[in-house]
C-alpha cells in the first residue's frame, strides 16, 4: 500500500485498482462515475464504387486519413503469404522493363512503410475505423461511429469520381516505312511502354489493328476501363500503377500503315517530332542495295567468284546443302543478271565500298588473241593393176568352144571369132584399146585367145582449209569442220490380228566424221603464249549399203609455249596404206620372165597427211584500232573474194554467144 495515490489497471476484466487515503475515494469514485459512461456505439457501413476499384482506394484512404490527424484508419490484411526473401536479382523470363518497375515498387513500398505514423506511448488514442476492400462487388466495407465513417465518406466521395484523361486520338500517317518498325523506335526510345508479357491479355499501350473503324472505336471507348484493370492487376501482383498513369498509348493500323496515338498535347508534340526523323525517305546513298553494271566480264562468272568471299556452302554426303556459313557479320546478298549484264549487290555501305572496289578491278578488258590456224590435207595415191588371161586349146577353140572359160569375142551374126577367121581366110586378130588410163590388148587365132589388162594410178590432191577466230585470254576457241553420213535403218514388228503380218519401219541414222580443233590461250609474262590445243580427226572408212561406216580417228592433246605471233606445226597426221599382191598359177607362175604370163599383179599406196599450222598473236585492250583494222580487212577480203563467186555465177553462159540474164537478187548479201 502507498501512502499517495496509485492507479493500477487491468485490461483482462477492465478493472482498475486504486490505493489512496480514504478520504479521498469519495471523490475518486465520484470522478470514474462521470468518466465511465457507455460511448457511442460502432455502426456498419458499405460503398459501392463506381469508377474506383476498391482495393486500390482504401490505401489512398488510410494514407489520406492519417495526414489528415483525426482518423485512424485499419484496412483488413491480406491473406497470408509465404514470406519471401527480398532480392534484387533478375527473376528467369523477366525482361529488363519488368525488372526496373519491380525495383521501383519496392522501393515506394519501403518509403510508405518508413513514413507510416506509429501512436507512441502516452499520446491518446484515435478514433479507427476498420476498412475491408470486397473485390467480388467492388465496394468498401467500413465499421465505426457515424461521425469517423462520415468523414471516411466524404473522402470515398472526393476520389471516386470518373477519371479525367487529358489524352486525345491523333493518327499518325507513316509514309517510308512500316508502322511496326516507327512503333518500335518509340519503344526503345522510352515513349511508350514496352508489351507486358505477363498481361493476361494485350495491353492497350501498344496493340495492332487489321479491321477497320469498328475495332478502332472500340479501343477508344474501352480504354479508360482498361487502365483501371490493368492498374488493379499491378496492385495485385506488388506493382504500382504510377509508371502506366499518363503514358501515350500507341496502335498500329496495318490497312492504311499508321499509328494511332492517344496522348497529351505536349506528348503529340515529341511524338511528331520523332516520328519526322524515323519516318524520312531514303537517301540514294543509303540505299542497301546497288547495281553494278558490267563491261567485260559475265555476271554469272563474277558472282560465281564473289560468293565464296561472302559464305561458305557446306555440302552433305549426298551433295545437299547441310549448312550455310556467313563470312561476314552482315548479311550480303549477290544476285547475277543476264538481261542487264550486270550485279545486282545487297549490302550496308560499308561493305558496298570494298565489294565496288573488287568489282571494278576484276571488270578488266582482256587481252584477245588472235589465232590463224592453216589445216592442209594431202593425199597421194600410186596404184598398179595387172592381169593376163589366156586360153589355149589343141586342135583348135571351134571343137572346144572355150569350155575352161572362154573369152573368144562373139562377133555380128552370132559367129566366134575363130569362125569369122576361118571365113576371112586370116589365121589371127590382135586388138588394142585405151579408156581411161587403162590398158587392154587382145590375141586371138584358132588356137590361142589372150586378153592383156594393166593399169597404174596415181593421184595428188590437197585440201586447205584456214579459218581465223579471235578469243579472250583463257577462253576456249573451237573450230569445226564435221562430214554426215546417214544409214537407212529399217526397222520391223509383226502386226496381231493380221496373220502374221510384219510391218516395216524406215528411218535414217547419221554418222559424223570430220576434224575438230579447240585451243585455249594463256597469256604470259613477256608476251609469251601457253596455248592448251586438243585436236580431234575421224574419217570414213568404207561405206556399204545399210551397215554402219567404219570410222578412224585421232587425237591429239598438247600444250605448247610460244613467242606472241610465232606459228607452230603441229606435226603431220599421216594415214598410210600400202599393199603388195597378185594371183599366179602354180609352178608355170615361177618360170622366170615366162611366169609373167600366168601371173596378176596387184599393188597400191594410199598416203593421207594432215598438217596444222596453228599462228597465235596477243591483241592488247588499249590497242582497238588494231583489232578493228585487222577483223576489218579480214572481212574485206573474204567479200571481195564472195563477190567474184557472185559476178562468175550471174556472167555463166548458157549457150555461146548469148549474153545470160542476171537472176534476182543480184547480190545474196542484198537480199530482203
Amino acid at each position: 500500500m502507498r501512502l499517495v495515490t496509485d492507479v493500477r489497471p487491468i485490461p483482462e476484466n477492465q478493472t482498475l485498482i486504486v490505493t489512496a487515503f480514504a478520504y479521498r475515494m469519495p471523490r475518486i469514485e465520484t470522478l470514474l462515475e462521470l468518466v465511465d459512461k457507455p460511448g457511442e456505439p460502432k455502426r456498419f457501413r458499405f460503398r459501392q464504387l463506381k469508377y474506383t476499384m476498391a482495393q486500390t482506394l482504401t490505401p489512398k484512404i488510410q494514407t489520406l486519413a492519417e495526414q489528415l490527424g483525426t482518423i485512424s484508419i485499419t484496412i483488413a490484411a491480406a491473406p497470408a503469404a509465404a514470406p519471401t526473401t527480398r532480392s534484387t536479382a533478375r527473376k528467369p523470363g523477366e525482361t529488363t522493363a519488368q525488372y526496373q518497375l519491380r525495383l521501383r515498387q519496392e522501393a515506394q513500398a519501403r518509403a510508405r512503410r518508413a513514413t507510416t505514423p506509429s501512436v507512441t506511448a502516452g499520446e491518446p488514442a484515435k478514433p479507427t475505423v476498420y476498412l475491408d476492400a470486397d473485390e467480388r462487388t467492388n465496394r468498401v466495407l467500413m465499421i465505426g461511429i457515424d461521425e469517423q465513417l462520415d468523414a471516411v465518406e466524404e473522402l470515398i466521395d472526393t476520389l471516386d469520381v470518373a477519371q479525367q484523361d487529358l489524352r486525345t486520338l491523333k493518327l499518325y500517317k507513316i509514309e517510308h516505312i512500316d508502322a511496326e518498325e516507327a512503333r518500335k523506335k518509340l519503344e526503345e526510345l522510352g515513349i511508350v511502354t514496352p508489351i507486358q508479357t505477363s498481361y493476361p491479355y494485350s495491353s492497350p499501350y501498344s496493340s495492332r489493328i487489321t479491321g477497320g473503324v469498328q475495332p478502332l472505336a472500340q479501343t477508344a471507348r474501352t480504354q479508360a476501363a482498361r487502365d483501371q484493370t490493368i492498374r488493379a492487376q499491378t496492385t495485385a501482383t506488388g506493382a504500382t500503377a504510377e509508371a502506366l498513369v499518363g503514358e501515350p498509348q500507341v496502335v498500329v493500323v496495318e490497312p492504311t500503315n499508321s499509328l494511332l496515338v492517344n496522348a497529351t498535347d505536349e506528348q503529340h508534340v515529341r511524338i511528331a517530332q520523332i516520328l519526322s526523323f524515323v519516318d524520312s525517305e531514303m537517301e540514294k546513298e543509303e540505299i542497301p542495295y546497288k547495281v553494278y553494271a558490267l563491261e567485260n566480264q559475265s555476271p554469272d562468272h563474277l558472282a560465281s567468284i564473289l560468293e565464296p568471299l561472302v559464305q561458305e556452302t557446306v555440302l552433305d554426303k549426298e551433295g545437299k546443302i547441310e549448312q550455310v556459313i556467313r563470312k561476314q557479320e552482315e548479311q550480303i546478298t549477290i544476285v547475277p543478271d543476264p538481261n542487264t549484264f550486270s550485279l545486282i549487290v545487297y549490302a550496308s555501305k560499308k561493305n558496298q565500298v570494298w565489294i565496288g572496289d573488287l568489282i571494278e578491278k576484276l571488270d578488266q578488258r582482256r587481252p584477245q588473241v588472235l589465232i590463224d590456224v592453216t589445216l592442209v590435207q594431202i593425199s597421194k595415191t600410186d596404184a598398179f593393176e595387172y592381169d593376163i588371161n589366156l586360153i589355149q586349146s589343141f586342135p583348135d577353140l571351134v571343137s572346144t568352144s572355150g569350155l575352161t572359160g572362154a573369152i573368144m569375142p562373139v562377133v555380128e551374126g552370132g559367129s566366134s571369132l575363130v569362125s569369122k577367121l576361118l571365113n576371112s581366110g586370116r589365121d589371127r586378130f590382135i586388138d588394142f584399146q585405151s579408156n581411161g588410163g587403162s590398158g587392154t590388148g587382145f590375141y586371138g587365132d584358132r588356137h590361142i585367145n589372150a586378153l592383156l589388162t594393166a593399169m597404174e594410178q596415181k593421184n595428188y590432191g590437197r585440201v586447205l582449209a584456214k579459218p581465223k577466230i579471235l578469243v579472250n585470254d583463257n577462253e576456249p576457241g573451237i573450230i569445226s569442220a564435221t562430214d554426215t553420213t546417214y544409214v537407212t535403218k529399217t526397222t520391223g514388228a509383226v502386226v496381231e490380228g493380221s496373220m502374221g503380218v510384219v510391218q516395216t519401219g524406215v528411218d535414217y541414222q547419221g554418222y559424223d566424221a570430220g576434224i575438230t580443233l579447240e585451243i585455249v590461250p594463256h597469256i604470259s609474262r613477256g608476251d609469251l603464249l601457253r596455248l592448251d590445243i586438243s585436236l580431234s580427226r575421224s574419217d570414213f572408212g568404207n561405206i556399204t549399203g545399210e551397215r554402219p561406216p567404219d570410222t578412224t580417228s585421232n587425237d591429239i592433246n598438247t600444250t605448247v609455249t610460244v613467242p606472241d605471233g610465232s606459228t607452230i606445226i603441229l606435226g603431220g597426221l599421216l594415214k598410210l596404206n600400202q599393199s603388195k599382191g597378185g594371183t599366179k598359177v602354180p609352178l608355170l607362175g615361177d618360170i622366170p620372165i615366162i611366169g609373167g604370163l600366168f601371173r596378176s599383179t596387184n599393188n597400191s599406196d594410199l598416203q593421207r597427211h594432215m598438217y596444222v599450222f596453228v599462228k597465235a598473236e596477243i591483241i592488247r585492250p588499249d590497242n582497238e584500232d588494231y583489232v578493228q583494222s585487222d577483223l576489218k580487212r579480214i572481212s574485206d577480203r573474204n567479200r571481195k573474194a564472195f563477190e567474184e563467186y557472185e559476178i562468175e555465177f550471174q556472167e555463166y553462159y548458157d549457150w555461146p554467144g548469148i549474153k545470160p540474164k542476171a537472176m534476182r537478187p543480184f547480190k545474196v548479201l542484198d537480199a530482203q
